[in-house]
């Protein structure tokens, strides 16, 4: 009996759409603000998620865009600088003495 090789596409991904062209390295880079040599060695460490169609690696807007998702940090809103914290406390303790604060000091 002969069987025949019927290879089958490996499925679909469903997050991967096809409606903008495929990006190489150089475009991702571009994208990202960095440089070309950032993004090779991000998708050889696995850092950033890329398609592999033969030796060459191309990129999805989506895929650049949830990984910004993904890896965006958000820091707590920045504490007034301490200069500034101290003329508050030296204009407050002023005023409450009745004595007026020097010119340009925040009240």
């Amino acid at each position: 009996m002969h069987q025949t090789n019927t290879t089958q596409p490996p499925p679909a991904n469903p997050g991967i759409q096809l409606a903008q062209p495929l990006l190489r390295p150089e475009e991702a880079a571009e994208l990202l603000a960095v440089k070309p040599s950032w993004i090779y060695e991000a998708v050889r460490t696995r850092q950033l998620p890329c398609l592999r169609i033969g030796r060459h690696i191309r990129f999805t807007h989506t895929q650049l865009e949830n990984w910004l998702l993904a890896t965006a940090v958000e820091y707590p809103p920045a504490e007034p600088p301490v200069a500034e914290l101290i003329a508050d406390v030296a204009c407050d303790h002023a005023a409450s003495a009745g004595v007026t604060p020097p010119a340009g000091a925040s009240t």
